[in-house]
């Protein structure tokens, strides 16, 4: 018996149409994107920016840090209303509530950093031992006595 050239072929054209169709389905998830950039107030790109996004929804917060080109993402989020909080050192932290993501929607938030306000008072509890690295004394003699007992 010869094979059928028409059956391979027909193998071939639905197998094409399932991937077709299952790249299509893909591109249609219900996510979101999220991104942007962020700057101090001269204009240049802060790297190193804590961001933390949370879901207004469930309370689920992701995390990401900004390169080095002050850039931040949050890809495949669930639509709905969430929270932006940005921080760094040396500047104030900036919130940003009911940011609305859409469903297919690629968001971007640039945000623009203040410095922090001069006399911020920061408060730590649980400090560690004082050091004191300008000054060195003695404290108490050590005797001949004190080392053979």
């Amino acid at each position: 018996m010869r094979p059928r050239p028409m059956g391979g072929v027909m193998r071939l054209f639905f197998f094409l149409c399932f991937l077709a169709t299952g790249c299509l389905v893909w591109a249609q998830l219900p996510t979101v994107t999220l991104n942007g950039i962020v700057t101090d107030p001269k204009g240049a790109v802060v790297p190193g920016v804590r961001v933390v996004l949370t879901s207004e929804a469930t309370a689920v917060a992701r995390e990401a840090t900004t390169g080095d080109e002050g850039r931040y993402v949050f890809a495949n989020l669930s639509p709905g209303e969430y929270t932006v909080r940005l921080e760094k050192s040396g500047f104030a932290t900036r919130e940003f509530k009911d940011v609305h993501l859409e469903v297919g929607r690629s968001v971007t938030l640039d945000v623009e950093l203040q410095l922090a306000a001069v006399g911020q008072t920061v408060t730590v509890t649980g400090g560690a031992a004082e050091v004191e690295l300008t000054q060195s004394q003695v404290q108490g003699r050590v005797t001949s006595t004190t080392v053979e007992n």
